[in-house]
């Protein structure tokens, strides 16, 4: 239970960081292996960074820089923006592929947030499953598929969030 705030946390700041910045051109090397090779530039330059659901019945589908794949110290996170609406999924305690829990007693907490209303997460009685079906370190990518109930604190109104899937090349 504990976790939760910290996780609540990540991803409120993952939100004002997705929502408040001005579309501007990142520069120089962030991360580097060993041999001073970049492997989120180098090795995954390749790959169409893509994030589709359902939400609702409604199509939501970002791709390329609406896209973002972060594995940090065990957490594990993905956001994408459409037009008014934001999705974000941050998991704590990857190692690894695997299936991992969204709901309240979960690692991890699934958010939306869309202009002009709350914020929505699954943190105030949501369920869901993220599952990471690929982590490829070396080349810098992560796969799978994702589903969560997600409900807005103030109305007491759930989101169906169906049908997920991600291909994101990872910020290390």
């Amino acid at each position: 239970m504990k976790k939760i705030p910290y996780l609540l946390i990540l991803v409120l700041c993952s939100f004002v960081c997705l929502t408040s910045c001005e579309d501007e051109p990142l520069e120089g090397v962030f991360f580097s292996t060993g041999d001073g090779s970049d492997p989120t530039t180098e090795n995954s330059q390749n790959i169409d960074s893509e994030i589709t659901a359902v939400i609702d019945g409604e199509d939501f589908e970002a791709s390329g820089e609406e896209v973002t794949g972060v594995l940090n110290m065990g957490f594990f996170s993905l956001s994408a923006t459409t037009g008014e609406q934001t999705m974000v999924i941050t998991i704590s305690e990857v190692e690894g592929e695997g299936t991992f829990d969204l709901s309240v007693d979960g690692t991890g907490i699934g958010a939306l947030s869309i202009q002009d209303s709350n914020s929505i997460s699954n943190v105030t009685g949501g369920s869901g499953s993220i599952t990471i079906e690929t982590l490829d370190i070396s080349n810098a990518v992560a796969s799978g598929i994702f589903e969560f109930i997600a409900i807005d604190p103030i109305t007491g109104e759930a989101i169906e969030v169906t049908n997920g899937t991600f291909t994101v090349p990872l910020i290390l």
